[in-house]
């Protein structure tokens, strides 16, 4: 079972009335550094070209986009959602080499076994009440050699506390994304063992609002009304950024790097045969 499809349809034409996709573009780039740099990594350990990559479940397919800027890479992006594939098309002015699209199940995906260098999903599995029939699919696609990246939501972001406030959302049924649910680190490894694979490298991305207060005060401080009118909270900020701002950036710098997965929005696993 998954996400019903009229949530997905509701979505879809909310992000075709857009018509300007730049601010995603720039959002994707900016937040999903540690999936792109496993990406990169997993591209450069393979010899050979082209390598073939697939995008399970692409969506609008940013990801794969910057994925063919690499130009021994050939990309596949895959969604059973025909509306989602018509965004994807429409974004192709904003860059130069374009993803081949497919309309197709991820629960029956429409390729020979062994066809991959690399697949990876974001955003996908958590929609699915059983990810694993999904999961099996792309390891079947998969060469030998190939490696599998999975970016999900993190069981425990914000201490749990997100995962909390979505999870109520769901209920209420204002969760704009419909039902989905959250991994921990333990659960995507024992996942992975089942399908035959281990990780080679773990990362997390996003902060929700605690812990963005806390790693950019100066920048939430601007992003909320009433703090912009605060006397005390402006001269916060400017003693922050005056004394401040670098040992804190270095010190979530390295808290994000060593224990991301534990604490932020989202989760990358980055898989590989035994």
């Amino acid at each position: 079972m998954r996400c019903d499809d009229k949530v997905w349809d509701k979505c879809w034409r909310k992000w075709s009335s857009k018509n300007q996709y730049e601010q995603d573009i720039q959002q994707h780039l900016q937040e999903r550094g540690p999936l792109y740099k496993f990406l990169r990594q997993a591209l450069d350990n393979k010899v050979g070209s082209p390598l073939k990559v697939l995008e399970a479940g692409c969506g609008t397919a940013i990801d794969a986009y910057v994925l063919m800027k690499d130009s021994r890479v050939r990309v596949v992006g895959l969604d059973r959602a025909k509306a989602a594939i018509d965004i994807a098309r429409e974004i192709s002015p904003s860059f130069e080499q374009h993803p081949k699209f497919v309309v197709g199940d991820t629960l029956s995906l429409p390729f020979q076994d062994e066809t991959f260098d690399v697949v990876f999903s974001q955003g996908l599995l958590e929609h699915f009440h059983d990810p694993m029939p999904a999961l099996y699919e792309q390891v079947r696609v998969l060469k030998p050699s190939g490696d599998l990246i999975v970016d999900v939501p993190q069981k425990y972001a914000g201490l749990g506390l997100y995962s909390l406030r979505k999870q109520l959302k769901i209920r209420k049924g204002t969760w704009e994304w419909g039902w989905e649910t959250q991994y921990s680190y333990t659960q995507l490894k024992k996942m992975a063992a089942a399908v035959g694979l281990f990780p080679v490298g773990i990362a997390g991305y996003g902060f929700d609002g605690l812990f963005n207060f806390l790693a950019n005060p100066h920048i939430m401080i601007e992003k909320k009304a009433y703090l912009q009118r605060s006397s005390l909270a402006q001269a916060f900020k400017r003693f922050y950024l005056r004394y401040l701002k670098t040992e804190n950036e270095r010190l979530w710098n390295w808290l994000c790097r060593r224990y991301g997965h534990w604490f932020l929005i989202s989760i990358v696993v980055w898989l590989r045969r035994r």
